[in-house]
């Protein structure tokens, strides 16, 4: 395969913060009648982070308050 046609090299620990990223969009938190996003319910990604065995690394809560930050700059 060219080297142009193989898809970008990603880190295992990217990997697992982004699949572990769609498992906790269930847990933003809205306001008001217009369900505006608020942020994460960090109490929650916690108890999903333990249900999956997932660690939470001080990069890996970079990687998720990245996420967060873009859904609610998204709106």
């Amino acid at each position: 395969m060219p080297e142009e046609a193989k898809p970008p090299y990603i880190s295992e620990e990217v990997q697992s913060s982004l699949l572990f990223i769609f498992k906790i969009l269930t847990q933003l938190r809205v306001s008001g009648m217009d369900m505006q996003v608020i942020g994460l319910d960090y109490n929650a990604v916690i108890k999903v982070a333990d249900i999956y065995d997932f660690k939470l690394t001080p990069k890996r809560m970079d990687f998720i308050r990245i996420a967060e930050r873009k859904i609610i700059d998204g709106q």
